[in-house]
């Protein structure tokens, strides 16, 4: 009959020692579940962080190459108007030597 109570006995312990070894293991997987969420929370605000500043060169690179765009076309207006002042200038002077004449 001793037997039986240190069997039970011993089925008891082994029982709860394999529940805390396995509770132990499923602790541990949750910890490093969690561990692993909050680095990859710290890795997406990072992440976040160098596409931001990617798509704010990208805009001031636009910003600055329309601005440069602009300054061109304008640019080339005021040629334009040079010149057509520069015919107009042409075309008084021929007139006032034709009416002096």
């Amino acid at each position: 009959m001793n037997l039986q109570y240190i069997k039970f006995g011993f089925t008891i312990f082994i029982s709860i020692l394999s529940s805390l070894i396995g509770y132990h293991k499923y602790i541990m997987q949750e910890v490093n579940k969690k561990a692993t969420k909050k680095e990859l929370s710290e890795i997406s605000c990072e992440l976040e962080k160098k596409v931001d500043k990617i798509l704010y060169e990208k805009e001031i690179e636009f910003l600055k190459n329309q601005r440069r765009d602009d300054n061109n076309i304008l640019f080339n207006k005021m040629n334009s108007i040079e010149s057509q002042l520069k015919d107009l200038n042409q075309n008084i002077l021929e007139i006032f030597k034709h009416d002096k004449y």
